[in-house]
């Protein structure tokens, strides 16, 4: 079952390994945005930088807690909720510029696509979070001062949000599916292997055993041609 201990706990090091780079990934990115920002929105650098930076020191505490009990404890939940961060950023900077017509919504299915490769996701999860995302492009579309103008723009960007969503849960399907065959696998060889071992061991204490009895015997074998020969000069004497 997937409740066994030790594959939760081998789930939970990879989240921890693969959140850990996905961190500094999404900082790096983050960051990076300045110069798309100046290509694209130039009036918007400065407000857009300050974002960018608030967003990437929120994803950083959180790298950094990963390296003690607490945050260790609360992976998961942590992981999950750096990840809206960005994502919530981006839809900001969507109702900021052009709504349907904003560039930035690329970014909403660059997350999608990375946190489905790389994070271990449960279904539950790849539903919600890609549900969030196209939620919050919506509403970053809808809210703007005078709400959705070019409704085919907001239907392809929503559309092309949507299909990320999908491809985002169909790899949780089968990613969760290949860890635990993996797995399964993986303990069928240790077993094996334990099984292997113990049979050695056994084997290794039956030689010993006949080599002790072997011993034994020759040293019974030696007493006898001992005893006999004194017994037989001792006959000779008399």
């Amino acid at each position: 079952m997937r409740s066994d201990p030790a594959y939760r706990l081998e789930l939970h090091e990879h989240l921890l390994f693969y959140s850990r780079i996905t961190c500094m990934v999404t900082i790096f990115l983050t960051l990076g945005g300045m110069g798309l920002d100046r290509a694209f929105y130039p009036a918007f650098v400065t407000e857009f930088a300050w974002a960018r930076v608030a967003a990437s020191a929120f994803v950083g505490l959180v790298l950094t807690s990963y390296a003690y009990p607490w945050g260790r404890r609360n992976l998961r939940a942590l992981t999950y909720l750096w990840l809206c961060v960005p994502q919530a950023m981006i839809c900001w900077m969507i109702f900021r510029t052009d709504g349907e017509q904003s560039i930035y919504f690329v970014g909403l299915t660059f997350a999608l696509s990375g946190v489905a490769f790389f994070l271990p996701l449960s279904v539950a999860e790849a539903l919600a979070f890609g549900g969030v995302t196209l939620i919050g492009y919506g509403l970053a579309c809808a809210l703007r001062s005078g709400g959705i103008q070019d409704i085919s723009a907001w239907l392809g960007g929503s559309t092309i949000v949507l299909f990320y969503g999908v491809i985002c849960v169909v790899i949780a399907i089968y990613s969760d599916k290949w860890r635990w065959l993996s797995f399964q696998l993986k303990s069928e060889v240790q077993s094996k292997n334990d099984e292997l071992l113990a049979t050695n061991r056994a084997l290794a204490e039956i030689k010993g055993q006949l080599i002790q009895r072997e011993k034994m015997a020759s040293l019974g074998t030696l007493s006898a041609g001992l005893r006999h020969e004194v017994n037989s000069r001792v006959e000779v004497s008399l």
